[in-house]
């Protein structure tokens, strides 16, 4: 199995720690040629740097003309981040959009023996939008925010403030507890009102590609569900085996379990409507190799059924570049679950044995011709193997499934001592 650093999947939802989030308007408030070819190189980074700044530089101040009288929440101001440390947490805050820029799990560790990250380098776009009466948009994404901190026995107080004058101004109110990972964030407008269009609720968006944190692709996407809970008790979730999205009415929860951990929204009121869309972007990466790890077989008289579950990467593009006969290409008509998935493709099989692999996966040279030769015996029906997972990034074996073990029905279902890529079935 080939092992990244970081392989995304990628939703549009929310994904902090147990955030509970909040709208509250006020309507009154008071508050050598080597040498030579480095030195040019570093010149030319430079001046793309500067230029890119530049240019940054130029949209900034054209919004803060554009907007005219609402233009002081776009003046930038040279805050650094904010900086803070909880018991569980290594958190910061950006004063450009006032949205938590890192947050980091200190008691966890990842498959490259790192703090667990769920917003990091970018990773996360948090934003609200505003419609004034006069029909513009504001976005706080691009409000420019100072800060004040007050540390309270049990918890942090963190309030970023962009200000539209004196008596106008819009707060984003964090509360991050000393001890635990269940914070809150309130965001607030003060003598607005006059402003704001008390007819259109304000539209909140997050986009977010999620750090992979298991040693394997596949083994992660078993145990990761987007679940969301509306209207009085009902309950959906999202496909994370592929592309898929929902809008619902009256959303009380929206959940992400990612192997591990949870990552749940809880508004303190219902949301009146929400578009949920998830994106897995793990596949193309290792598909080549994937594929060619089938065609290097010792045992030869194979077929390739290659079901493209409505991917929009390269997948199907990178499949059908191989001129082999044996390798057959279905592409679902409608996206389904990764299940519903692997029993289409099974109807397509013509042979007389049944093995599995993903995109992420590879099989050694010898693994078809090994396995084939024990159906010789008629009382076996499945066949499996030992599984070695490693790293190309550390280059060193990171564990090995045994298959020498004791199978059980409650064994299967609870310890799953199984690789799936290392079964074939006699159908």
């Amino acid at each position: 199995m080939e092992e990244r650093k970081f392989d995304p999947y990628q939703f549009i939802g929310f994904v902090l720690i147990a955030l509970i989030l909040t709208w509250m308007l006020y309507r009154n408030g008071p508050q050598d040629e080597t040498s030579s070819k480095k030195e040019v190189e570093t010149e030319t980074s430079s001046t793309v740097k500067r230029n890119s700044e530049a240019q940054d530089s130029i949209r900034i101040q054209q919004k803060v003309t554009a907007y005219g009288d609402l233009g002081n929440l776009f003046v930038p101001n040279n805050y650094p981040n904010i900086e803070l440390s909880t018991e569980q947490m290594i958190l910061e805050i950006q004063p450009r959009g006032g949205a938590i820029s890192k947050l980091v799990l200190k008691e966890f560790e990842n498959f490259n023996d790192q703090y667990v990250p769920m917003i990091l380098d970018g990773n996360t776009e948090f934003n609200i939008a505003l419609n004034t009466k006069d029909g513009r948009t504001l976005n706080t994404r691009d409000f420019y925010f100072n800060h004040e901190i007050i540390e309270k026995d049990d918890a942090f107080l963190v309030s970023m403030r962009s200000n539209l004058s004196e008596t106008q101004y819009f707060i984003f109110e964090y509360l991050f507890p000393k001890n635990g990972y269940l914070f809150s964030l309130n965001f607030k407008g003060f003598g607005v009102n006059q402003i704001l269009d008390q007819n259109q609720s304000p539209k909140i968006s997050w986009k977010t590609d999620v750090y992979r944190n298991s040693r394997s692709i596949d083994y992660e996407n078993r145990y990761t569900e987007f679940t969301f809970g509306y209207e009085d008790d009902r309950v959906d979730y999202l496909s994370l085996s592929g592309e898929d999205s929902e809008t619902r009415d009256g959303i009380r929860w929206i959940s992400y379990r990612q192997h591990f951990f949870s990552a749940i929204l809880i508004p303190q009121e219902t949301i009146s409507v929400g578009d949920l869309k998830s994106k897995d972007l793990s596949g193309e990466e290792f598909l080549n190799e994937a594929i060619e790890s089938v065609i290097k077989q010792s045992y030869k008289n194979w077929e390739l059924i290659f079901w493209d579950n409505q991917s929009n990467d390269k997948s199907i593009e990178i499949a059908s570049s191989y001129q082999d006969k044996r390798i057959f290409i279905f592409k679902s008509i409608s996206h389904t679950n990764l299940g519903k998935a692997r029993k289409n493709a099974f109807k397509k099989a013509r042979g007389d044995y049944l093995a599995f692999l993903d995109v992420d996966d590879l099989w050694w040279e010898e693994k078809l011709k090994k396995q084939i030769r024990e159906f010789g015996d008629k009382k076996i029906g499945i066949s499996f193997t030992n599984s070695l997972y490693f790293s190309t990034k550390r280059k060193k074996n990171l564990y090995k499934k045994n298959s020498k073990i004791e199978l059980n029905t409650k064994s299967l279902i609870t310890n799953y001592p199984l690789s799936l890529n290392s079964i074939m079935l006699d159908i």
